[in-house]
């Protein structure tokens, strides 16, 4: 870089890309640029544009970053103290580095680059849609050498609405913590390594699924040059790491193989093993009706020579089959009409052994986390042995040291026991501060996925969603399901239009789209009316035709059902809207020849509903009175939603015929008579791709209506065609993934349906959802995802058993337990209801239920003032007498 400024070579596949653009090149391309974003899909090119610069842009920033930190500056790491002092973690951030060191990159706002005014300028200083990305937000400068005024405004920009997101979120996000915390303060690693509450209901069986504690889970990834490190430092690691009895992987690593085994369809039966057998209710012949019904857990106890043959110990029992063989030929099977398929029945089969429940089974030698070195993670293990018996460089080092696979093996068995969480250990506080506290620096509400114009909630908002109040209805549902690599870009883009919502106003024309006449008529009987002569000019019908396989008879019959009913409704809300008070006038919309109803003034409690028509201060002071009379805490579930009033329950009173018939209109008519218009809702005109509306009628008295804005309002809510419980549908490149195909929107079944899509490997950030659909263990595993990639966003990185923890809490009952009051309420401890909030009503219930408290939970303890059952008063002391 050279004075703050970097300079960006054009690609060299370019033929001619070496010499700079001229100034008529440039008015060119953005005279171009200027016409496709004013033009009749503006907004989708401008949509596109955006996400397709900052696609580009954004490596360029990170490719910058990489080239100058840390070796590419002036005094190099570690001689340059900035960087000394951001590397090793004592103060600073890369991001802070790159600031001042590199450049500042692209500035966004809500995710998008910076908007334009209508002029098509950025800034005065540009010109009208310049393709510079300077002029777009990208900034150049750095803080070492100082920024432009342009640039300075850009961040500004960028800042303030960092300030404000900051300032706004953090009594959420301290709110936020004070949930996790008060939820999770009763969960403690007890003796047996099971995570449990207050009640003594396990949570987890193994804390973290390994049962390690996260500071103490350094070295043990299974890495070449993590056990090269411990190779080195065998001497101290042996003397600082002592194992238990047995240190060994070779168990974990059996279970893996006999694992591995079963999925190969490989049986596997050795002293020791896991099976599932068939058992004798009486005699000893293995026989049709001497069975029982079912299968029952078994450990083998011995092998016979003839490998078909064992003696079994059922787990549930204590007595020994012997001799049981592995396969029976039953005699007299089938009936009398039909004959069986086979007359060989298995008495013996393998089977994955539970976790829990075979770690505690004498005959496998008590091999139970904290009692044996012998359990070890079976990743642990699996990758440390894949690692000594595949990588030469760390084989070499064993060589040179003088140690031997088994010492090493040792090593990380005595390293892993060491490692585990000590009990008493309050993992629920440690949880909800690993989640509680980062969240304080995430300030972004919506983030726009690449390509598209779809929103995802995110940060604090998110959280809240997932954590809090564990919604049922989320605000932005979305799903997406990886697409087979056979399936084309057409075939991709002709499911995304089939699943797309359709609205009326996107088949309308943007300019001159919807024209409206106004005239003052007289009817048959003698009565003056307002009248409105409505035309809808669509896009070429064989463009949507094409595009969407809709004629023009079926877009007419969609306006007749739906846009016609939806129209009146809202030219009625109008016409009440507008109404001056003790006006008397005729609140109905009539077309042809229907009458008209007169509705009477409202009184009493309506007339003060219509008042408060339009009018939001009224609204937002009713709401914020009742926020004020919320005594404590709030849940503020009702905070971001916003009431439209064009929304409310208001009657329907429609007076428009329901005849679907359509009439049309033939090449040579140029205009249509009025008086065709008697027995049909509307006609097509085909020469001009032209709906014209039958008339509608007001009361002369009241005020004119702007109709084309109430046209837009109604064919913007009418439906061409839609999917139920679908918006949207894109195709967008996920990581780890490849080509998705995700939607703005839920509903599994229109999925299943599909071909050419990987149904194996949906996902949703709707928890309750795929907790309906696929199970409480896939709910389990989302909400370990969802928290992941709301963190992920920010660069922020939490340690999976913190999350693991919060996600088998909140989904312990087999739901979806919310963390704010209402999940307080199946608390078993009064006192730690009283403490979190709404003192007096947690207080009354137990006082008019007669509860009692074990004081087990530390809120109880805390308030009568005894020490707390964690940690070091999770146990008492023996004093000998």
């Amino acid at each position: 870089s050279d004075g703050g400024k970097v300079s960006i070579p054009p690609p060299e596949d370019q033929p001619g890309s070496e010499r700079p653009l001229k100034p008529v090149e440039i008015a060119a391309a953005a005279a171009k640029i200027g016409e496709l974003l004013n033009g009749k899909e503006g907004t989708e090119n401008a949509s596109s544009l955006d996400s397709y610069m900052q696609s580009q842009l954004n490596p360029l920033t990170s490719d910058i970053i990489k080239a100058c930190l840390p070796g590419g500056l002036a005094i190099p790491f570690p001689h340059n103290t900035f960087s000394l002092m951001v590397t090793t973690g004592a103060k600073g951030s890369t991001v802070n580095q790159s600031q001042v060191s590199c450049a500042l990159g692209q500035q966004a706002l809500e995710g998008r680059r910076v908007p334009r005014m209508s002029s098509g300028r950025t800034l005065p200083s540009f010109a009208p849609f310049d393709i510079n990305p300077r002029a777009d937000g990208f900034i150049t400068d750095r803080f070492l050498t100082g920024i432009r005024p342009q640039e300075y405004y850009f961040h500004c920009m960028a800042g303030r609405e960092g300030l404000v997101d900051t300032a706004v979120k953090t009594s959420r996000s301290g709110y936020l913590q004070r949930c996790l915390i008060k939820h999770l303060e009763e969960l403690k690693v007890c003796y047996d390594h099971t995570v449990r509450d207050g009640e003594g209901s396990v949570i987890q069986f193994l804390y973290g699924e390994d049962g390690i504690d996260p500071v103490k889970a350094a070295h043990l990834d299974g890495s070449s040059r993590t056990l090269q490190y411990m190779a080195r430092n065998h001497k101290s690691m042996e003397k600082r790491h002592v194992g238990l009895p047995g240190c060994s992987l070779d168990i974990a690593i059996s279970d893996t193989d006999r694992q591995t085994a079963l999925k190969d369809g490989v049986d596997l039966l050795t002293e020791g093993s896991f099976v599932h057998a068939r058992k004798l209710r009486f005699g000893s012949k293995w026989e049709r009706g001497t069975l029982c019904q079912g299968w029952f857990e078994a450990i083998v106890i011995k092998v016979h020579s003839d490998g078909k043959h064992f003696d079994l110990k059922y787990i549930k029992e204590t007595k020994l089959a012997t001799n049981v063989p592995l396969e029976v030929t039953f005699s007299n099977t089938g009936t009398k009409n039909t004959r069986a398929a086979s007359n060989i029945g298995t008495i013996i089969k393998p089977a994955v052994p539970d976790p829990i429940i075979s770690n505690c089974v004498p005959e496998r030698g008590n091999h139970r986390i904290g009692s044996s070195g012998a359990c070890v993670s079976e990743k642990v293990a699996t990758d440390t042995v894949k690692a000594l018996s595949c990588d030469s460089d760390l084989q070499r080092a064993i060589e040179i040291l003088g140690i031997n696979n088994s010492d090493m093996k040792r090593i990380v068995a005595a390293k892993f026991n060491s490692a585990l969480c000590s009990p008493g250990e309050a993992v629920g506080s440690i949880a909800a501060q690993s989640v509680g506290e980062p969240s304080t620096q995430m300030t972004l509400n919506t983030f726009h996925l690449a390509g598209s114009g779809a929103n995802v909630t995110l940060g604090i908002p998110r959280l809240r969603e997932i954590i809090m109040t564990a919604s049922k209805n989320l605000k932005t549902p979305t799903m997406s399901v990886p697409l087979y690599s056979n399936v084309s870009e057409r075939e991709a883009i002709r499911l995304t239009r089939f699943f797309t919502k359709l609205s009326l106003k996107e088949l309308i024309c943007s300019q001159e789209g919807i024209s409206v006449t106004e005239t003052l008529q007289q009817s048959s009987v003698g009565e003056w009316e307002r009248c409105y002569y409505i035309k809808l000019k669509l896009h070429s019908a064989e463009r949507i035709n094409e595009a969407f396989g809709m004629s023009l008879e079926d877009i007419a019959s969609v306006v007749t059902e739906i846009l016609i009913p939806a129209l009146a409704k809202i030219m009625k809300m109008e016409l009440r809207r507008s109404r001056v008070e003790g006006e008397v006038t005729s609140l109905s919309v009539a077309g042809g020849d229907s009458s008209a109803y007169t509705e009477a003034p409202k009184k009493s409690s309506d007339g003060e509903d219509e008042d408060d028509i339009g009018d939001e201060e009224g609204i937002n002071a009713k709401r914020f009175g009742r926020k004020k009379e919320m005594a404590s805490y709030g849940d503020m579930d009702d905070e971001d939603k916003q009431i439209e009033a064009e929304n409310r329950n208001y009657d329907q009173v429609l007076s428009v015929d329901d005849d679907e018939n359509t009439a049309v209109v033939t090449d040579d008519e140029e205009r249509v008579d009025e008086d065709d218009y008697a027995s049909n809702a509307l006609k097509i005109d085909h020469k001009n791709d032209t709906l014209v509306l039958r008339p509608l009628r007001v009361d002369p008295a009241a005020r004119p209506l702007l109709m084309v804005g109430l046209v837009e309002r109604a064919a913007a809510k009418t439906s061409v065609r839609s999917r139920y419980m679908i918006e949207q549908a894109f195709i967008n490149e996920e990581e780890g993934r490849g080509r998705c195909l995700q939607f703005a929107g839920i509903n599994f079944r229109e999925v299943w349906n599909l071909e050419n899509v990987d149904h194996n490997n949906i996902a949703s950030n709707d928890i309750w959802a795929m907790r309906c659909t696929y199970g409480v263990e896939a709910a389990c595993i989302n909400i370990v995802e969802q928290i992941r990639s709301v963190f992920s966003v920010y660069g922020i990185s939490v340690d999976p058993r913190h999350l693991s923890l919060i996600a088998d809490y909140m989904t312990f009952d087999g739901g979806f337990r919310p963390m704010n009051r209402r999940g307080m309420a199946d608390s078993s401890s009064s006192f730690l209801q009283m403490s979190f909030e709404t003192t007096a009503n947690f207080m009354m219930d137990a006082a008019l239920n007669n509860l009692s408290d074990k004081m087990n939970s530390p809120s109880a303890n805390i308030v009568v003032g005894r020490p707390i059952r964690h940690g070091t008063g999770a146990f008492d002391c023996l004093i000998k007498a």
